[in-house]
């Protein structure tokens, strides 16, 4: 089994320090196996600190890939790249802040159809990604076979599986990040044609370039995320003509934006499910059960 103890420098103090290396950053949902991916990675001193201006604690460290070194980001659990708690505002920062070499998205292969929803939102985003299934031990153990060359032609980025507390497949990881290049991944989900003329509109208004691309940028927007808020208005984007967008197609919809994206998101995510996986239980449809599973998540998230 991978040892998954490393040396850590002490934590609670804010980390300022910026490092030359190009980066590599996790991201995922909280207890998916991003920290034993990162510790198996980076080198055995590693730094915990808090993100400046917060309690929130990163993993960093220094990890050699294929014969070059590479900055080892682990960042808190999220669940979308619209965030609610704080650890994700941290995990959302990474993206408007940062231009890594490639962003390790690590998920729960047993759950897959919960969690690629954030799969194409980081593909909307235009970033470097690779998608790994970790924990394919459990899926295997509860029937449920995934087809990832399937999934790859699905999405167009890399996909690797592994069940990392056990070493299984990191050198497949090692071998695809040192080998990554970066391609442009067309948006693989289409909303309905209130959200995506608001889409275009916000987009076409959006004058500077930012960390991702403006499709999500105006989705964020959309959904009255303040940090993209905050963030357009330090660059002097027209502010008020977005947010007449916005007001505009809130009247269009009866549910909340947020709540509208998401569904509509997740309707792909079945689709596209359907086509890679298989499982041993069939009680109800993949389908139905996420659907079921989804909407009372997000009425949770929403009600707080």
């Amino acid at each position: 089994m991978l040892s998954i103890l490393k040396k850590k420098r002490c934590c609670g103090q804010e980390d300022e320090t910026q490092s030359d290396l190009e980066r590599i950053i996790l991201v995922g949902n909280p207890n998916v196996g991003k920290s034993v991916i990162f510790n198996h990675f980076s080198d055995s001193y590693a730094i915990v600190s808090n993100y400046p201006g917060t309690t929130v604690s990163i993993s960093k460290g220094k990890g050699r890939i294929g014969g070059k070194e590479y900055e080892m980001i682990d960042t808190p659990g999220m669940y979308s790249l619209l965030p609610i708690t704080e650890e994700e505002r941290v995990s959302q920062s990474y993206l408007f802040d940062n231009d890594p070499f490639v962003y390790v998205h690590v998920v729960d292969a047993k759950n897959i159809q919960r969690m690629l929803p954030l799969t194409l939102q980081l593909i909307e985003a235009e970033v470097p990604l690779i998608l790994v299934l970790n924990m394919m031990d459990e899926a295997t153990e509860r029937g449920i076979e995934i087809n990832a060359s399937r999934l790859e032609q699905e999405l167009g980025v890399l996909v690797i599986c592994t069940t990392s507390i056990k070493g299984e497949g990191l050198d497949k990881l090692e071998e695809a990040i040192s080998k990554y290049s970066f391609r442009h991944v067309d948006s693989k989900v289409v909303y309905s044609r209130g959200i995506e003329y608001a889409i275009e509109s916000i987009s076409s208004l959006i004058q500077d370039e930012y960390g991702i691309s403006k499709r999500t940028l105006a989705q964020l927007l959309l959904q009255n995320d303040k940090v993209a808020f905050d963030t357009i208005s330090q660059k002097g984007e027209d502010v008020a003509a977005i947010k007449k967008i916005i007001d505009g197609t809130e009247k269009e919809y009866n549910n909340p934006l947020n709540y509208v994206l998401t569904i509509e998101r997740q309707a792909f995510v079945n689709d596209i499910v359907e086509n890679v996986m298989t499982t041993g239980k069939r009680d109800v449809t993949l389908t139905e059960d996420v659907e079921k599973s989804s909407r009372t998540s997000l009425r949770e998230r929403i009600d707080g």
